[in-house]
Formats: structure tokens, C-alpha cells, sequence
């Protein structure tokens, strides 16, 4: 007969609390406001290639994305800022503010959603009102684009 059925039941509820706090790299965090019930949603991304790191952190609201975008190259300055913009299907168009070598800029990026992972298109600009815009956002090549896999978001900027 279990002389301690309580710290039995002890024992189970703390053990089952530790695992939901683990977060594996594909969880993502959602938060919800009490204000007008909206779940947000934040995700990290990272592409590499050689030594040159990008990371994406992403906080989705339905269709309303913002976020950080860091560019870390090797041997070539980086830039830094912030995105904001929206999904349209199965593609995410943000506007990239950012200061690379002390210069600041805005330009259009495009992301294509495949799953957990965000392929960034490539496609011809063309400056208007000082932000770099896709020219014919039906062109963005995204076949050989940078694919930002998931990462857990405490790993996001390793600078």
C-alpha cells in the first residue's frame, strides 16, 4: 500500500510542469492580449551560409507581421533593423528599416512561407520616395533564396 499518495501526485504534477516548459526549436510563443483577445504570435529564424549569419525574429497578429532582421557577414559590414508588413497567401512582404555602415535605408524584402522555414525571394528594385521597392513583386525569384530555418528565439542573435 503507497504510504504517500500526495507526494506521489507531488512529484508527477512538477515532472509534467518541467517538460511543458521545454521548448523544442519549431515551438513558437504566442501571447494573448486581454485587451481585444488577439493571439500574437513570435518565431525565430536563421539562414547561414559560411560565416556570414542572418537572423529573423518574426511576431505575428493574423495577417500583420513585425519584427528584427540582423545581417552578421564575414569580412563585410552587416546591418540591423526592424520589418514590418504583411502576409499575402503563402508570401510575407515586409519593409526592411535598417543602418548598414552608418547609412540608413528601407528596403522592400519578400519572404516565401514553406512550413517553418521563410525562403527570401530576390528581384530587380527600383528606388521611390526613398525605399527600395520590388519593381513586379510577381517576378521575386525565390528558387535560390535564403532559407531561414527555425531556432529557438533565445538563440536568435548569437552577435
Amino acid at each position: 500500500m503507497d504510504r504517500n499518495p500526495m507526494l506521489r501526485w507531488l512529484i508527477c504534477a512538477i515532472s509534467l510542469c518541467g517538460i511543458g516548459a521545454c521548448h523544442t526549436a519549431t515551438e513558437r510563443r504566442r501571447e494573448v492580449s486581454a485587451e481585444n483577445g488577439t493571439v500574437s504570435q513570435t518565431a525565430c529564424y536563421r539562414y547561414v551560409n559560411g560565416r556570414d549569419t542572418v537572423h529573423l525574429r518574426l511576431i505575428t497578429d493574423r495577417d500583420s507581421v513585425n519584427g528584427t532582421l540582423h545581417f552578421k557577414n564575414y569580412q563585410v559590414d552587416g546591418s540591423s533593423g526592424s520589418v514590418s508588413g504583411r502576409l499575402h497567401g503563402d508570401t510575407l512582404v515586409v519593409l526592411y528599416d535598417f543602418f548598414a555602415e552608418g547609412m540608413h535605408s528601407i528596403t522592400e524584402e519578400a519572404f516565401l512561407v514553406q512550413g517553418d522555414t521563410y525562403v527570401r525571394g530576390f528581384g530587380e528594385r527600383q528606388e521611390t520616395a526613398g525605399i527600395h521597392r520590388f519593381i513586379d513583386r510577381r517576378t521575386i525569384d525565390f528558387s535560390d533564396g535564403q532559407a531561414f530555418h527555425t531556432v529557438p528565439c533565445a538563440a536568435d542573435r548569437a552577435d
